[in-house]
């Protein structure tokens, strides 16, 4: 073989690109369950939200009860 190179197989370039490869599946994932804990996060606060509105209009009214209804 005079002046050839033979391609590397197997060589350390494709370890880097394997191991590239699984670290951005793994953050793709991780990436996904932080996006849908948060979601459910913003869910449990709107609802807390809601709830919270309810009870305070329920008091605002409960307020202008004349004392002998209370």
């Amino acid at each position: 073989m005079s002046g050839q190179r033979r391609a590397a197989v197997g060589g350390p370039g494709e370890k880097t690109v394997e191991r590239r490869k699984k670290r951005m599946i793994k953050n793709r994932e991780s990436a996904a369950r932080s996006r849908a804990r948060k979601q459910a996060y913003t869910n449990e606060l709107e609802n807390k939200i809601s709830r919270l509105e309810e009870e305070n209009e329920q008091l605002r009214s409960y307020k202008w009860l004349p004392e002998d209804v209370r």
